[in-house]
């Protein structure tokens, strides 16, 4: 990391204070699991207000990163860790969420606890963003959105796929699906009377190139 880094000691009850304002973090996949195993409970977890310019996490980058979260420390209540702030930014896209990471309601012990976000992707280039996460050739282009909320069990540096859940909105204009049976997808995009002004401006990228282009997508995903 290069940067300026502040700690500020546990006073009482409070977990601590990490202030942060770094050109560069970069966490490798060994450093990534150190940091999921400390954060195995939220009441270890200090109060977080961290901004880093170049943020690379297991040798892949993902931008511009600010962070800030606290401990919720509430007489007869469980402690809970609230996400106020998760904001990345890449040239392809920018990613907003808040949250936070608590006890799962209905839970008996203190241990289950529960991941919930509510998130916002704004993509200016669906395809270059997929290529930045490692899925090259699947999609050209494409701009929208996506908003909506997930959950999962466990912490929140530790997707958990057998448990996460949410409802998503998707928005994607302007795309082209790259892998993609061409037959029927070809005739029905010729055919169709939705690309009639794709016609008159004398766009047949769909027809004669790989794949499929769209101009809207849109759905709800539960």
């Amino acid at each position: 990391l290069n940067g300026y880094l502040e700690y500020r000691q546990p006073t009482g009850n409070a977990a601590g204070n990490i202030f942060a304002r770094l050109a560069k973090l970069n966490l490798a996949p060994s450093a990534k699991a150190e940091v999921e195993e400390l954060l195995q409970q939220p009441q270890s977890m200090p109060a977080l207000d961290i901004e880093v310019n170049e943020f690379v996490l297991a040798g892949r980058n993902l931008g511009t990163v600010a962070i800030q979260a606290q401990n919720q420390n509430k007489p007869g209540q469980p402690r809970e860790w609230l996400l106020t702030k998760l904001n990345l930014a890449v040239p392809e896209a920018r990613f907003n969420a808040i949250g936070r990471w608590a006890i799962s309601p209905g839970s008996c012990t203190g241990s289950a606890r529960r991941t919930s976000l509510q998130i916002e992707l704004d993509v200016r280039d669906a395809g270059a963003l997929l290529t930045r996460f490692g899925q090259v050739g699947t999609v050209s282009g494409g701009e929208g959105t996506i908003r909506g909320s997930l959950g999962w069990g466990g912490s929140p540096m530790s997707l958990d796929y057998g448990s996460l859940s949410g409802q998503l909105n998707i928005n994607v204009r302007n795309g082209q699906f790259l892998k993609v049976d061409p037959g029927a997808a070809k005739l029905l995009s010729v055919l169709s009377l939705q690309s009639l002004p794709r016609r008159l401006v004398l766009d047949f990228r769909d027809v004669f190139s790989e794949g499929f282009a769209f101009d809207f997508l849109r759905g709800d995903a539960t």
